[in-house]
């Protein structure tokens, strides 16, 4: 017995030596040799025949690369139809240690005198984009342009900046006779630092666009502004567009004033399920406070 208890560990142990072990998958040691830095002869043919997308990887690619030649040929990419490419150009740009001052002179000069609003327009946005600090005076400048497409550019560029000396361009925003300015206005106010111009929001929920009633309604919501609670009871009741009575209860129910009560109530009973349950949340908030 003995003898066959040895015999029989000695025949385990060869099987144990000579059964394949279980295949395991194991994550491939990343290789960064096979990263593709971009060239200066490949940034210079992108920018001038590349799609978006191509002109996007290839910048991408190029963020170390000091090419002062280069720099020539994506400037112009500054004032592309396509916004990501203006986009990435700027991005690409802003990093050039050698060369980035001088396209950002131009781009000042475009945005206060070229004739074109289209570039105008593209220069407000490089300026944000390149986060230029010393860039918020030419926007407020340029607050005032008579392109409203331009206008609307000029308040995009200062929420990226968002340097709080640039709030007078977005009150102005907010009293424009352009709706698609208002409607970029109305939510720069919530995203700029330091915005307190409360008042110039509040009017704008009887503004006639509701795109705009409704992101004021939003926006009141989120400053908290007890002083619009009535404005915003009137538009959770009555307004006709379901989405600005959806904004207006969420608005009030942020704002927490007991005084709300008897609306989303009301709103409650609205023929919108959306409403019906935006009051639900409403009055859970205010019940919590």
């Amino acid at each position: 017995m003995k003898k066959f208890f040895i015999a029989s560990l000695a025949i385990l142990g060869v099987l144990a030596v000579n059964t394949p072990k279980e295949a395991r998958t194991e994550e491939p040691l990343a290789d960064n040799s096979l990263e593709v830095i971009a060239t200066p002869e490949a940034i210079k043919e992108v920018a001038l025949r590349g799609a978006p997308i191509a002109i996007w990887a290839t910048l991408e690619h190029g963020e170390m690369l000091e090419c002062g030649e280069c720099i020539s040929y994506v400037e112009p990419l500054l004032y592309n139809k396509d916004a990501r490419v203006r986009e990435i150009a700027a991005w690409w740009l802003r990093r050039r240690i050698f060369g980035y001052a001088e396209v950002a002179l131009k781009v000042r000069k475009v945005i206060e005198s070229d004739a074109d609003p289209v570039r105008r327009a593209a220069a407000a946005n490089a300026i944000g984009e390149f986060m230029d600090p010393g860039g918020t005076k030419f926007l407020l400048k340029a607050a005032s342009d008579t392109s409203p497409l331009v206008r609307a550019n000029v308040l995009t560029a200062i929420r990226r900046l968002n340097d709080p000396d640039g709030a007078p361009a977005v009150t102005a925003g907010l009293g424009d006779g352009d709706v698609s300015v208002r409607r970029v206005a109305v939510e720069v106010a919530t995203k700029l630092a330091g915005f307190k111009d409360v008042v110039s929001v509040a009017k704008l929920l009887s503004d006639p666009d509701t795109v705009v009633r409704g992101k004021a309604a939003d926006a009141l919501g989120v400053f908290k502004a007890k002083g619009s609670v009535a404005g915003l009871m009137a538009l959770a009741v009555n307004d006709a567009d379901e989405d600005v009575r959806v904004d207006a209860v969420n608005a009030l129910g942020e704002i927490g004033d007991p005084a709300a009560r008897p609306t989303i109530e009301k709103a409650l009973n609205d023929a919108s399920s959306r409403v019906r349950d935006a009051a639900r949340v409403a009055s859970i908030k205010i019940s919590a406070i």
